[in-house]
């Protein structure tokens, strides 16, 4: 080392902080530590002897330093809740650490602060992502239009550890995932920026995802095509109208709702009867219809004709979403097997109108125009008139029309013989 001279020094070690011994020697110095002075006798001049030079100097100095290398900062995060309903808060717990690597520090990073030394800080800003309508599968790169729910940071001041971030609520059902991220704009110039690496998070480790499932509200009325559930006629086609709530506006997995039309009965069915508490299999069935729903709303699911007369009253069940890996569910079964009046519906038996008596018909006599006629006899006729008119008299008007009929008969037989011999006289004429 030359005196007075800065000497650049290339670190070696990992430590956030570096100490820096240097130890200097000086040999043969041009003078001792001991000189002697003579003074002539007229005091006149001052001579100055010296032995021979044995002078050493020897210094050694010793300084601690910030490290100049940079240091990566990572986070392992654990979501407080790994299922739990809507309305529901949750945080996630965030262990801060260092990642080694070459031309990296083994440890967290300092900056100098007074004559001390005090931990780079680091921002932590945590976003939950969501509602997924699936399980998310573990990515190194977050989806690009995945919805948020909320941000929030920690300002991680004292270095690797623990900490919690803020609360965010679940708004509705679904999967959601914590990611997060640590940039070095977030951390002063004057506080170690230069040291800190960025760092990001994957995307739905299996440790930050939060699944929400929730069972929808599902109000339902009979739509029967005249708008009168009292007066359906067979043939008729007849919908279940199904009002859903708390699935939310979108994200969530479509499910298939069965609505099943029970009957027919002969008496309506009690208002509140529960048919899950019947052998439900054996029940008479009308027909089945599927409607699939996947937010709130309202449905119309296609409709079931009805051919027998007698009562019948809509009732539904959903087996929910499909199981996930772990054999949860985003939209748990549900069902509702209630009688209720609004569901309630009646096919009328149709009218038959009255049968006419059937009476008889008696042929006419066959009628022989040159057949000689012969007297009528009067004959009596059956009684079938009203009470209070006597049989005798009405054998009398029988007897009575019948002669009318012979003589009616003859008078006709007299003019077509009469009209016969004019026209076969004349055709003898010359």
């Amino acid at each position: 080392m030359t005196n007075g001279k800065p000497v650049p020094i290339s670190t070696t070690g990992t430590g956030a902080t570096l100490t820096v011994k240097a130890d200097a020697r000086f040999e043969n110095l041009a003078f001792d530590a001991i000189i002697t002075v003579g003074s002539s006798p007229a005091q006149s001049q001052m001579l100055l002897f010296s032995p021979k030079s044995t002078g050493t100097a020897t210094a050694t100095t010793t300084t601690t330093s910030v490290s100049p290398r940079p240091f990566q900062p990572r986070v392992q995060t654990q979501t407080s809740e790994a299922s739990a309903a809507p309305g529901t808060t949750i945080t996630d717990a965030v262990h801060l650490d260092v990642a080694p690597g070459d031309g990296l520090l083994s440890e967290w990073g300092v900056y100098k602060s007074g004559t001390s030394a005090a931990p780079v800080p680091v921002t932590i800003r945590s976003s939950l992502l969501g509602p997924f309508a699936v399980q998310p599968s573990e990515a190194a790169e977050w989806p690009s239009a995945a919805p948020t729910v909320c941000e929030v940071s920690v300002v991680a001041t004292n270095g690797p550890g623990d900490y919690t971030t803020p609360e965010c609520t679940l708004p509705s059902g679904g999967y959601y995932v914590w990611v997060e991220t640590i940039d070095p704009a977030d951390t002063p110039v004057d506080k170690g920026r230069d040291h800190v690496r960025s760092w990001r998070s994957p995307f739905a480790a299996a440790t930050e995802v939060t699944r929400s499932s929730v069972t929808p509200s599902v109000s339902t009325v009979v739509s029967p095509p005249n708008g009168d559930a009292d007066a359906v006629a067979p043939g008729d086609c007849v919908t279940d109208e199904l009002t859903v709530d708390d699935l939310g506006s979108a994200g969530l997995p479509a499910v298939d709702v069965e609505s099943i039309l029970v009957g027919p009965f002969a008496e309506a069915p009690l208002d509140g009867h529960d048919y899950s508490a019947d052998d439900f299999d054996r029940l008479p069935i009308a027909g089945r219809a599927t409607t699939s729903v996947d937010r709130d709303g309202t449905y119309r699911a296609p409709c079931i004709t009805v051919n027998q007369p007698g009562h019948y009253v809509f009732v539904f069940r959903s087996e929910g979403s499909d199981p996930d890996a772990s054999g949860g569910q985003v939209i748990a079964p549900f069902a509702d097997l209630v009688a209720h009046r609004s569901e309630m519906l009646r096919v009328p038996a149709p009218v038959t109108p009255p049968e006419k008596p059937n009476v008889p018909r008696v042929p006419p006599a066959p009628h022989h125009p040159q057949a000689p006629s012969k007297p009528v006899q009067p004959q009596a006729l059956a009684y079938t008139g009203a009470s209070g008119v006597e049989p005798t008299v009405l054998a009398g008007f029988g007897a009575l029309s019948v002669g009318l009929a012979a003589v009616l008969g003859t008078v006709l037989t007299r003019v077509v013989r009469r009209r016969l011999a004019v026209r076969s006289s004349r055709s003898e004429q010359p």
